[in-house]
């Protein structure tokens, strides 16, 4: 079974407008498991999201400042069952654990990396997921930085000093997380976000697996709702069947004047040909 994972920076989805227009996107891009980060959500205060194929939302929230938080959200079609979850107090970091993808252990993690100190923060968020971890390791990242900035960056420069990236790159290679987008793409330049102030384009939304043989394809959206484009990576898991389709009457049909005749015709005959004194009629 071939499934869609797709990380986007919402920048707020408390607005139904916003949330609607994103879950919109999402829907036209047939995602099936989804991070988003920045959703704003406050503590016991998470507004109904409009109706969506996505039946399972996971959500974190930070009481000390609205505009962290992150969500992550399961597709019907998709049999997840999440048995552990691990959160951080700060709104910044969902972990899910323990979790049945089919037949397959699988843990999801979701990061809202902060904008100062992040290659600090993600040392110790990847060691965090480093002990909490099973199967199959799927993270979705807002990085707020660039692993590469002359590859990343229309600037083809970083704040974080070659050094600390250097770190954080031996930390992902030690924990087996490949950044899935580069390496199906290993001489484009794309990005994920624009600032307008600086004049600037970088990539800093990330979706990172452990094994390529899962990955079928990597691309970044175009920047629409948010500051922010969507990035999407095709998986393909050998252990889940096909989704299966389910035939289903078309009730319409039952309503048009046309077909009213045939329906009568039908229910008449059915009541003739199967009375009988052997059936009751609560039976019948």
């Amino acid at each position: 079974m071939e499934c869609l994972i797709t990380t986007l920076n919402a920048k707020g989805l408390n607005s139904p407008n916003k949330s609607s227009h994103i879950l919109l996107l999402l829907r036209k891009l047939k995602s099936k498991i989804v991070f988003l980060q920045e959703t704003h959500f406050k503590p016991n205060r998470i507004p109904k999201l409009p109706k969506s194929p996505f039946g399972q939302w996971f959500h974190n929230t930070s009481s000390s400042s609205a505009s962290r938080g992150v969500s992550t959200a399961i597709h019907n079609s998709i049999p997840f069952v999440c048995s552990s979850q691990n959160r951080d107090a700060e709104g910044r970091l969902l972990l899910l654990l323990k979790g049945d993808l089919g037949s397959q252990k699988i843990m999801l993690a979701n990061f809202y990396v902060p904008n100062k100190g992040q290659v600090s923060w993600l040392l110790g968020a990847l060691k965090t997921q480093q002990l909490f971890s099973e199967g199959i390791v799927i993270l979705g990242a807002e990085m707020n930085l660039t692993l590469n900035p002359t590859e990343d960056s229309s600037q083809a420069k970083s704040q974080t000093s070659a050094r600390a990236l250097q770190r954080l790159r031996d930390k992902l290679h030690e924990v087996r997380l490949v950044d899935v987008w580069r390496s199906c793409n290993p001489t484009a330049k794309d990005y994920t976000f624009h600032s307008v102030p600086h004049g600037s384009f970088t990539r800093l939304d990330y979706i990172f697996a452990p094994a390529l043989t899962l990955v079928k394809s990597a691309q970044i959206g175009s920047i629409t709702i948010s500051d922010y484009a969507p990035c999407s990576v095709m998986l393909h898991f050998p252990q889940l069947p096909k989704g299966e389709w389910v035939c289903r009457l078309n009730e319409a049909m039952l309503y048009l004047e046309e077909n009213l005749p045939y329906i009568r015709n039908h229910i008449s005959s059915f009541f003739k040909e199967n009375a009988s004194p052997q059936v009751s009629p609560p039976l019948l």
